[in-house]
């Protein structure tokens, strides 16, 4: 996909959920089947794991000394998709399997 940097932009609308593409429809082919397939392999190793009080705590405080999230760094420093059920205290993980297996051992 690198090599497409000069002939695809990319637009992302986080408030929409949207990814908006623009380029060649050669380039647009090969990038759209990239994230389809990166999306599928997201599905298939997707997780969900029940947490307890401090776990979710854990998650969801503010960290010294850069006061970031738990649950933001372990997403970019694995480069996985975590969403956070407070109500249903659970968290669920999408992304590579080797990514999703190391932000859990980060347990």
């Amino acid at each position: 996909l690198r090599g497409l940097r000069n002939h695809v932009s990319v637009e992302l609308n986080r408030a929409e959920g949207k990814v908006l593409l623009r380029g060649t429809a050669d380039a647009l082919s090969t990038v759209r089947a990239s994230i389809e397939a990166l999306l599928d392999e997201a599905h298939a190793n997707a997780v969900q794991l029940s947490l307890n009080s401090a776990q979710l705590d854990r998650l969801l405080r503010p960290q010294r000394p850069d006061n970031v999230l738990l649950v933001r760094k372990l997403q970019e420093t694995h480069e996985v998709a975590l969403t956070v059920d407070r109500e249903a205290r659970l968290l669920s993980m999408r992304g590579r399997a080797a990514a999703v297996a190391a932000a859990q051992a980060e347990k």
